[in-house]
């Protein structure tokens, strides 16, 4: 059904700050649309009784002088609920503003519930070619002015007018196919008890718990809310997800701001949990790494087993494996290609003066001395230069700053020849440490931060002084 056949209150709250569970609204505004029409407005500032935050108030405008007297939530709980009855509750990242007014009610032993849509979904819906989807970067595009911006009436009405602009055009059956993917219900676990509202469209990690707490699976998302509801809405391919469907009875989340803390913190987790979903990245691994000894006139590869390793120990490594396996795999393919000989790259024992591949063909002769050890050495460090991924290429520890953008809240973490040395997460001063550190390798953390450092645009790096201490809002 295009918009403006739709019953709509358009929401929009101003707050004490960012969670819904620790955090009140300063403000509310909303108004209620009826066949494309706004037939009502409703408009109250709100004692959140507690201080409002001076970055807040920068903000919004909105002061402790201006909300003292003003009614308390509960006072307007009710003109708020028959306000937004029989309409689809919208706003602009609405599960911000939709969380607020749940958890306020859950404040007074209530529940409030509603189906959502949200305004800047359905800006990627319909206007891809654009980036930016922000309130600000849509009034521009779409030549919208309000007089007080990050004022709850005025940002409620820029909603609306992007509402009309959408559908002065965009194609109704457009619009009917964007809105109907949102207002979906998915096919919920039978016996989920947790809200799917309550999960939001942030970065971080979830967490399945079967009836007695314990996690069952565990997984990270860009968006935590989208991939929850994809694994309910997909069919289910395996008999393990329809097991894990029916065990599960709550979701709960760890909320990031940056992708890389997502990731760390899912790989920690499941190592410290051990969920049992999740078999592949729970395993324990014996480490193998790949050694070179270069004291003959030939120079030699070798494994050596570690049960864990520190930061002394990887200045001698040239790559590490999960197994010895697959350390062994590895070599046989560097001297197929390579043509090097087996028994110096140490997956096979010399029997004799030369050796079975060299007879073969598949050998050069370096085990007996046919081949020059300069001319060997050389097709050696060719084959194992782009596997040595371990050398640590910055002069000192580097500082990851995964803060949002205004630099209030966020992760920072620090790491050094591939081990976090530190890893906390900051709000306005507050600092909270992200996990528990034990400063060994890890190879999936490697993985994780090699793959991170290279592949991010615009990355907010700081290489450090060894000996620097660290703010919070460093980088």
């Amino acid at each position: 059904m295009p918009l403006n056949n739709l019953p709509l209150v358009i929401v929009d709250i101003e707050t004490t700050g960012c969670s819904a569970s620790r955090h009140r609204i300063t403000e509310i505004g909303m108004l209620k649309v009826r066949d494309g029409e706004v037939i009502d407005t409703f408009n109250q500032l709100i004692d959140p009784q507690e201080p409002i935050p001076p970055m807040i108030t920068r903000l919004t405008g909105i002061t402790d002088a201006m909300v003292e007297g003003q009614p308390c939530f509960e006072s307007i709980k009710d003109e708020i609920r028959e306000f937004c009855d029989g309409s689809i509750f919208v706003a602009h990242n609405a599960r911000f503003d939709y969380s607020f007014i749940r958890h306020e009610f859950e404040r007074l032993g209530e529940t409030f519930s509603s189906r959502v849509l949200c305004s800047v979904r359905l800006s990627r819906m319909l206007f891809k070619e654009h980036t930016k989807h922000n309130l600000s970067s849509i009034m521009e595009r779409c030549h919208i002015s309000v007089e007080n911006r990050h004022r709850a009436m005025d940002d409620a009405r820029a909603v609306w007018e992007f509402f009309e602009y959408i559908v002065a055009r965009v194609d109704p059956e457009l619009q009917d196919k964007a809105i109907a993917k949102q207002l979906k219900r998915p096919s919920l676990p039978p016996n989920l008890k947790t809200p799917l509202d309550d999960i939001p469209e942030r970065p971080g990690v979830y967490f399945y718990r079967d009836e007695h707490g314990a996690p069952i699976y565990i997984g990270k998302a860009k968006d935590l809310r989208s991939r929850v509801l994809s694994h309910f809405t997909q069919t289910l391919r395996s008999d393990k997800e329809m097991r894990m469907a029916q065990q599960v009875r709550t979701i709960d989340v760890t909320e990031t701001v940056g992708e890389l803390a997502a990731l760390l913190l899912e790989s920690y987790y499941i190592k410290r949990d051990l969920p049992l979903y999740n078999r592949r990245s729970r395993r324990t691994w014996q480490l193998t790494a790949l050694k070179i000894d270069t004291s003959g006139d030939y120079h030699r590869l070798y494994t050596e087993l570690y049960k864990s390793i520190t930061i002394e120990d990887l200045p001698d490594m040239l790559t590490i494996f999960k197994t010895r396996k697959d350390a062994h795999r590895f070599l046989e393919g560097i001297a197929k290609d390579y043509q090097l000989c087996k028994t110096l790259v140490g997956v096979e024992k010399k029997h004799s003066s030369s050796c079975f591949y060299y007879q073969i063909k598949q050998c050069r002769g370096a085990c007996d001395g046919h081949e020059p050890a300069l001319q060997y050495n050389l097709r050696l460090k060719e084959a194992i230069v782009k596997h040595q991924r371990l050398q640590w290429p910055f002069d000192g520890p580097i500082l990851i700053n995964e803060g949002d953008a205004d630099g209030h809240r966020g992760e920072v973490i620090i790491i050094d020849h591939w081990i976090v040395q530190d890893a906390f997460r900051y709000e306005g001063d507050d600092r909270r440490p992200l996990f528990e550190l034990d400063y060994k390798f890890d190879l999936d953390a490697f993985r994780i931060l090699y793959g991170y450092i290279h592949r991010t645009k615009n990355l907010r790096m700081k290489v450090l002084d060894r000996n620097a201490t660290v703010s919070t809002h460093e980088a």
